[in-house]
């Protein structure tokens, strides 16, 4: 696929397709394809991460985090369903927010994922309802996608390709969680 049709469909993604809450993807779920597709999460403060200019901003909201997707609806709502376990953004913003939200962290399954106590995965959802909002498009080649987002991006909460101080700070505040 070209740069200048993947520049076109992530302009889509990130400036014209409508921004859903969580709340909103859970209601609507019906409506979202189990397909592959490619998501990006705005938010409304920066998390006190560091942000640049080039990040692309919508109503009052800022580029903070984009993923991808074999069954877009599937993966829509592990984000914004109560559990942190299957969802590397809400292990991140939890980590962000521990003090701010009073969470404390977990470990689940085998692999030793990092979550939340029940009431702070609760105070989490609440937090994102209140303060993210995501678009969505189905693709068939999503991680191709994913990859030019990120390159031209630096979407801040984005682990994996996107190396930097921001990434260490992250990973830190994971395995501290993860220690406690």
């Amino acid at each position: 696929m070209q740069s200048s049709e993947l520049e076109q469909i992530a302009h889509h993604l990130l400036n014209e397709r409508p921004l859903q809450t969580s709340a909103e993807i859970r209601a609507l779920q019906q409506a979202i394809p189990m397909e592959p597709g490619i998501y990006a999460w705005f938010f409304a403060s920066t998390l006190g991460l560091p942000v640049h200019d080039e990040l692309p901003r919508r109503d009052g909201m800022v580029f903070l985090y984009t993923g991808i997707a074999t069954r877009l609806r599937k993966r829509l709502l592990n984000h914004c369903n109560n559990s942190s376990g299957s969802s590397s953004l809400r292990r991140s913003i939890g980590c962000l927010l521990m003090n701010e939200l009073g969470l404390q962290a977990r470990t689940t399954g085998v692999r030793r994922k990092l979550a939340f106590e029940r009431q702070g995965e609760l105070a989490l959802s609440e937090w994102i309802v209140a303060n993210a909002r995501v678009a969505w498009i189905p693709f068939t080649e999503p991680g191709i996608l994913e990859s030019w987002i990120i390159q031209h991006y630096r979407p801040p909460l984005n682990i994996q390709e996107n190396a930097g101080e921001t990434q260490s700070h992250l990973m830190q505040l994971r395995a501290d969680a993860r220690g406690a």
